[in-house]
């Protein structure tokens, strides 16, 4: 019952509930259509009459939810093997992160998540290197401040050293900068060093490569907004704060000595000594 890249039925109804409680099963066959996973309504019918059975599920009526006993079992269980995980670091090969790995997501706050717990636990398996993150806008902040600031705490334990390049200098961009703790992170503001464009963000350390993209449409939105905010008030108004957590089709991609790898980090770490 756990997700996996090739979903199954199960899994799709189970995320679609997560999300959205109490959904019905045309709400959910519809849902599924949409996201090109055209399955018969007989066949969503069987699977949520599956997951009644194994306690996934409850039915009120003729919706459909999660049994909150059934959420708090797995929240215990994955947390238990996340520090498991943490505990055991050593090397690329024990997380099984020695192969191309890509995940996709539907919004900026799962998908900075997982890069955020990636990231911690790379930072113990390379304690002495950089972390070298470029992103064409810093809009992370804007997702999940409290989070984030829990994610430099957990950085700063560990003993990080990060280099930032920013590609975009402008009034979010600057604020969310000054949020990167300055005794371990140094950032430039400098145009795409890469030649990746405003839809990919790369973050290098060690043997291993994340690659992050955004939807092309998504990203050139992010912009136009971006480039209109001057102050910190503007920041706050629903029309940024409802686009930045709205719908964004993104990947990610954890790559182990990938071509060109010692080449992105040359010119990165140019940036940085020619000032």
């Amino acid at each position: 019952m756990l997700f996996t890249r090739a979903q199954s039925l199960k899994e799709h109804l189970i995320e679609l509930l997560a999300l959205r409680p109490h959904m019905t099963a045309q709400a959910l066959q519809a849902e599924l259509t949409r996201r090109s996973c055209p399955f018969s309504r007989r066949a969503v019918f069987k699977e949520l009459k599956a997951l009644e059975r194994l306690g996934v599920v409850l039915k009120t009526g003729s919706t459909y939810a999660l049994q909150l006993i059934w959420i708090i079992n797995m929240i215990t269980l994955f947390r238990g093997a996340y520090l498991s995980y943490l505990e055991g670091v050593n090397n690329a090969e024990s997380l099984a992160l020695t192969k191309r790995v890509k995940l996709k997501y539907r919004d900026l706050a799962q998908l900075d998540h997982a890069w955020m717990q990636i990231i911690v636990i790379l930072q113990q398996m390379y304690p002495d290197d950089y972390m070298r993150i470029w992103k064409p806008e810093q809009w992370f902040h804007l997702i999940h401040e409290r989070t984030t600031d829990n994610f430099f705490s957990a950085l700063a334990q560990v003993g990080t050293k990060q280099r930032h390049i920013i590609g975009h200098d402008c009034y979010p961009c600057r604020y969310g900068a000054r949020q990167i703790p300055s005794s371990y992170a140094q950032v430039r503001f400098i145009p795409d060093p890469f030649s990746v464009g405003d839809t990919t963000y790369l973050t290098m350390i060690g043997e291993h490569l994340i690659t992050i993209r955004l939807n092309s449409a998504f990203a050139q939105g992010m912009r136009r907004l971006f480039a209109s905010i001057t102050r910190k008030e503007e920041m706050l108004r629903p029309t940024l704060l409802d686009y930045m957590r709205g719908r964004a089709e993104s990947s990610l991609v954890v790559e182990y000595q990938p071509k060109g790898l010692r080449e992105l980090i040359a010119r990165f770490d140019r940036v940085f000594e020619s000032r």
